[in-house]
């Protein structure tokens, strides 16, 4: 149960109070209901290993927990920033620091500037460290166990806190709807998940308490008794910059639009409110929001990284506040006395304001380019044409109507009843003024959220304050039946937001097609970290196939999602848009990509293609790009080895596909074909390893085609062929010893089934002399389980246990011997 307030208000009925009681109650059982079968589902999906790999082992000594800096947390569909916070916190941990500036695990070769705000990586990092004196696992593994009851607990927070003071300072309806909409709006209530890790729940809280405290502040009957919740405001609206200004400067915006409404509703009251009877009392509000915003900065920044960037919390948003509260200050005055009366100084303060709230704007208009990445066009492109959470609402209501939709826009209609009481002439000046202030910067919310759906969640957040000053006029003399039809109305707006989150927590434990498509990504991830050793493995992919590779394998990428990695992620565009395998080659190079990584359900290349050239959205993939050239050649560019990585059996990955190309020094062409065969025979592909049976044939002179041209021939049964091709692979056997360890080991399989023990023993010899570390882990699947199993059956041990245990390891866990 919530906390019960010390005091009711006279007006709350026994009846009421037993409703709102059970309401509350209610949500909050839902809330952890909720929690615990999401967690649990998070955990279970996590600790699905032992199909391609094993669970890796924990090591404290690592900054994530676990050996060879994996991570094993598999996330809800959606949490991709989750991901970062992890890493970013871990890192936080282990450097010791407590901010987090710069990044190397993406945008390679040069790593990348941070810019997510520190609170949150404490929130998380202080969880962590209660888990791990709870539990004793490593701080690196208690970072991914915390991002599980995050958002839980902040929203345990939020209720307890919230929905007490809705009571008691504004009525048993407003604690109520607030209660209910808390949950059943799922924008707003998916930042809170269990499994979601995230400051958009965080700074949305931010936006909802500026407006909120600053709705209790205008209705102070005393300028002395407002001060303090415009202090408020003031600071929660400083602590929303700093987490997120592109989120908190609308709110602001809307707030002073607010103001300025309010004021002009106030202007001729016959008793004039305290607010506009002590204007400056804004003046004090953008102090003390101006003054936390900097002290923020400050905190985050000094000394060392005191640069302009104006996509984040900067002084210049500091300056546009204070500025904007000398402004409605001065404003309100002539609105008050009328223009004539405002005194010189008075006029020069609101000029000055004027152009410290011009001169963040302005600011970012002439140097964009250089401190406002966001408005990149290739950036605003890929995120308002192919982002989800930037498309609009009217474009997504458009596929058609369901419940689902429904709830996204319902709430909005809570707005009407405000507004229409705020436009009514017999409504007091007062309370038109005070839902004038709450209702502007919800309305500019959700006209935001209507152009793109990410702004849904503060807009909601910013209702409930428009909740609290409607239901708080009139509460005396409400009846029953008045507050069961608002009740009743409530519930019908939020009850497709209800019905929906209980229907997604009763499914919540069922294993879903995202769920396996995670586990085999997070497998593929820790693939390549075990193939690729200690050294530094740098993957080209798409930016959602980059984040799940580098937050579970402890890889390196190129290419996310964030404006802070815009150069990585155009290096991507370029990589995979290159006219010419050759210029595709100088880039990876200069790059130092080690692999290439394609999944058929994250596909993005066609898009990346299309931004890095301009085209329109529903061009199709160019043929002259290097990615349609690498997906639609059997062969690949003599620098790339493809490298057969096989999905495991499962109706959701039915018709999916992993395709990985190590990059590799030039190879021969005959080498080149020969590999290629080699892929496709592993994958169980024999029409397309026969398609190149045709050019192995023409390099009779070279023994690694011919080696491969008799492997064809003996998985297709075709004796006669395997005998005539073997006589080839003897005649050319002294080209063996300049075979590379993956191709020699292919010879000693074909010497093997040509029965031909002597040689097949000699070669392996020979073979495993050219075995170090290395050369072990670039071994495919099927090439390390054939040199297990030719060790066996001939008898020649690998040359040290070390390399033995290395081998079995790299083997999947029902492989292994």
């Amino acid at each position: 149960m919530l906390p019960m307030p010390r005091r009711l208000p006279t007006s709350s009925s026994g009846f009421q109070f037993w409703v709102a009681a059970a309401v509350l109650a209610a949500v909050t059982g839902f809330v952890l209901w909720d929690a615990m079968v999401r967690a649990r589902h998070v955990l279970e999906v996590t600790a699905s290993y032992g199909v391609t790999v094993d669970n890796p082992a924990s090591s404290a000594a690592s900054p994530t927990g676990y050996a060879d800096g994996r991570r094993s947390l598999v996330m809800p569909l959606g949490a991709a920033d989750t991901a970062h916070w992890i890493m970013q916190t871990q890192a936080m941990i282990a450097t010791g620091e407590w901010r987090v500036r710069r990044v190397d695990y993406d945008n390679a070769p040069d790593g990348r500037e941070v810019h997510w705000a520190a609170p949150f990586h404490w929130w998380l990092a202080g969880l962590a460290w209660i888990d791990h004196g709870l539990s004793g696992r490593p701080l690196g593994q208690s970072v991914e166990r915390a991002v599980i009851w995050s958002g839980p607990l902040m929203l345990g927070l939020l209720l307890a806190g919230l929905l007490p003071f809705l009571w008691r300072r504004f009525s048993v309806l407003a604690a109520v709807l607030g209660a209910l909409g808390l949950v059943a709006v799922y924008p707003f209530y998916l930042d809170f998940a269990a499994g979601y890790a995230d400051h958009h729940g965080l700074v949305n809280i931010c936006g909802l308490l500026t407006v909120l405290w600053l709705a209790v502040g205008i209705a102070e009957e005393t300028a002395a008794g407002a001060r303090r919740w415009f202090v408020l405001s003031g600071l929660a609206g400083g602590a929303g910059l700093w987490i997120s200004a592109a989120t908190q400067a609308p709110v602001l915006l809307g707030v002073g639009a607010g103001v300025l409404a309010a004021g002009w509703i106030a202007r001729g009251a016959a008793g004039r409110p305290a607010w506009l009877d002590s204007p400056g009392l804004f003046r004090t509000w953008g102090l003390a929001g101006g003054g936390m915003s900097l002290v923020a900065w400050l905190v985050e920044y000094f000394p060392h990284h005191l640069g302009l960037r104006l996509e984040v919390n900067h002084p210049l948003y500091a300056a546009a506040w204070i500025g904007g509260g000398e402004v409605l200050r001065v404003v309100l005055l002539a609105l008050r006395d009328g223009p004539r009366a405002l005194s010189g100084s008075d006029r020069v303060a609101g000029g000055v304001g004027a152009a410290l709230v011009a001169l963040l704007p302005v600011v970012i208009a002439l140097s964009a380019a250089q401190t406002f990445l966001v408005a990149d066009s290739f950036l605003w492109r890929l995120h308002t044409q192919y982002i989800a959470e930037f498309q609009g609402l009217v474009r997504i209501l458009a596929r058609g109507f369901n419940w689902v939709l429904a709830a996204l826009w319902l709430p909005m209609l809570l707005l009407g009843p405000a507004l229409a009481r705020a436009l009514r002439r017999n409504t007091s000046p007062a309370e038109r003024a005070a839902l004038a202030l709450v209702l502007a910067p919800a309305l500019l919310a959700w006209l935001m959220g209507w152009n793109q759906v990410r702004w849904l969640s503060l807009a909601f957040a910013l209702t409930v304050p428009v909740v609290a000053v409607f239901f708080r006029a009139d509460e005396a003399g409400r009846t029953r039946n008045v507050f069961l039809g608002w009740l009743a109305a409530g519930l019908l707006l939020f009850g497709p937001g209800l019905v929906k989150g209980v229907q997604r927590t009763l499914a919540a434990p069922e294993f879903t097609t995202e769920d396996i498509r995670s586990l085999a990504e997070r497998d593929v991830a820790h693939w390549l970290r075990l193939h690729g050793g200690a050294g530094r493995v740098v993957v080209a992919a798409t930016p959602s196939v980059t984040n799940k590779l580098v937050y579970h394998g402890g890889v390196t990428g190129v290419g996310t999602l964030y404006w802070e990695n815009l150069a990585g992620l155009k290096r991507t565009a370029e990589f995979f848009a290159a006219p010419t395998p050759e210029a595709a080659r100088e880039i990876a190079g200069r790059l130092g990509i080690t692999h290439v990584v394609f999944l058929s359900w994250g596909a993005f290349e066609s898009t990346l293609v299309r931004l890095q050239r301009g085209l329109p959205e529903d061009a199709p993939l160019p043929s002259d790009t290097f990615v349609a050239r690498l997906l639609g050649a059997p062969v690949p560019p003599p620098w790339l080895r493809a490298v057969p990585f096989k999905l495991p059996k499962h109706p959701a990955l039915a018709g999916e596909q992993v395709r990985v190309w190590a990059v590799t020094p030039e190879q021969a062409p005959g080498t080149a074909v020969a590999r290629a065969a080699n892929y496709y025979l592993e994958l169980g592909l024999l029409d397309q390893a026969e398609e190149l049976a045709a050019p192995l044939a023409q390099l009779e002179d070279q023994l690694s085609p011919m080696v491969m041209l008799a492997a064809i021939a003996s998985r297709d049964n075709d004796r006669e062929g395997f005998a005539a091709v073997f006589g080839r692979v003897l005649a050319n056997l002294s080209q063996a010893p300049a075979l590379a360890l993956d191709e020699h080991i292919h010879l000693v399989v074909v010497l093997t089934v040509g029965r031909r023990p002597d040689l097949a023993q000699a070669q392996l010899r020979a073979a495993l002399a050219k075995l170090d570390e290395g050369s072990l882990r670039q071994l495919s699947l099927g090439t390390l389980t054939d040199l297990l199993t030719l060790a066996d059956g001939l008898q020649v041990p690998l040359p040290t246990p070390e390399l033995q245990r290395l081998a079995e390891s790299l083997l999947p866990p029902k492989q292994e011997k």
